[in-house]
């Protein structure tokens, strides 16, 4: 059995970072707290700013662009208090137009049996996982 060590991988060119293969890996994420209506990120992948649109509604631009809109995205916050067994959370995009190569706008949502609705969330993760441009 061989044992590989190494600090940096490099393409053979000598600087430019390797091709995974048959691999993906999330080309984003964001972590932030939708009551704080200056939405601080809490923590990020290739998130350059967030934006309060409305109660449960965000904007989030990206560092590096996605190559196309066909990417995929999802993210469940955590629920701040109650049952959370009587309540779907979602954090995504409402529409196809919410989702462009540079921005995605979030909607973070509950539903019940008796109600449901945008809401702002303590935390609420989201991640994308496509090809960067």
């Amino acid at each position: 059995m061989s044992t590989l060590k190494a600090d940096t991988i490099v393409a053979s060119d000598g600087s430019s970072p390797v091709t995974l293969t048959k691999q993906s890996a999330a080309k984003h994420f964001v972590i932030y707290d939708n009551t704080d209506s200056s939405r601080a990120i809490q923590n990020s992948l290739n998130c350059s700013s967030l934006s309060d649109l409305n109660a449960g509604q965000t904007s989030v631009s990206y560092t590096n662009n996605f190559s196309n809109v066909h990417y995929t995205h999802g993210g469940i916050p955590a629920w701040n208090g109650g049952d959370i067994t009587t309540s779907a959370l979602q954090n995504a995009a409402t529409r196809k137009s919410d989702i462009t190569t540079s921005t995605i706008e979030l909607s973070t949502r509950y539903a019940n049996a008796s109600s449901g609705g945008l809401y702002d969330y303590e935390y609420a993760p989201n991640l994308s996982v496509g090809d960067l441009a």
